[in-house]
């Protein structure tokens, strides 16, 4: 047997500066470290930010948690549309201002709008209360009677009208009601910083 048949085996040779060395593994330990230390402060930053403020920047709190629980009132009214033809005649008839009118009369005209009628009346005989009546961006204060009062508002084919108290004659309450096509209907009894927002749809 020869040498050549069985070579010795070689060792392998350790440089100083190569990534197995003591002193290379040293500095790259402490980088790791350093890493993950800010990433847990950034971590600990953002449960302190999340844990005090909600997600729009607003403290939390049990008033705020409480009110989103609190519902709104959005009954659904089909209120009847107002032909054609008795469209101007039923503005000049409302309660809003030359200016409003002629601008609902022009959006109407485009075909931007619907005016539907709203009968309203009140229930319980106080003759003379008033009530603010919003719809598509316009405004109008209405008097109240025991007789039903057809009320013209401007609307898309669907959208919100909100009714709220102005004035009372007597009581802290106001019970009201509109006709629907499907007959009448009673808004939930108002106090003075009350107001019942209706979905309503053009009939």
């Amino acid at each position: 047997m020869n040498d050549q048949e069985h070579p010795l085996p070689q060792l392998l040779e350790q440089h100083p500066d190569g990534p197995s060395h003591p002193e290379r593994r040293g500095p790259r330990l402490a980088g790791f470290a350093l890493i993950a230390g800010l990433a847990l402060s950034g971590l600990a930053g953002l449960h302190h930010i999340t844990g005090h403020n909600s997600v729009s920047g607003v403290p939390a709190s049990v008033d705020n948690l409480k009110a989103a629980d609190q519902p709104t009132q959005h009954p659904e009214a089909q209120l009847p549309q107002i032909p054609p033809g008795s469209a101007e005649r039923a503005l000049a008839r409302s309660n809003y201002s030359q200016k409003d009118q002629a601008r609902i009369l022009a959006a109407y005209k485009r075909r931007e709008i619907s005016l539907i009628q709203m009968p309203i009346a009140e229930l319980d005989g106080r003759i003379g209360e008033t009530v603010r009546i919003d719809a598509g961006g316009f405004t109008q204060i209405v008097t109240l009677s025991d007789n039903l009062k057809a009320v013209t508002l401007p609307i898309y084919h669907a959208g919100e009208v909100t009714i709220s108290p102005v004035h009372m004659i007597a009581g802290n309450t106001l019970a009201a009601g509109v006709l629907t096509v499907y007959g009448m209907y009673t808004l939930p009894t108002l106090s003075p910083s009350e107001l019942v927002t209706l979905d309503v749809i053009a009939q």
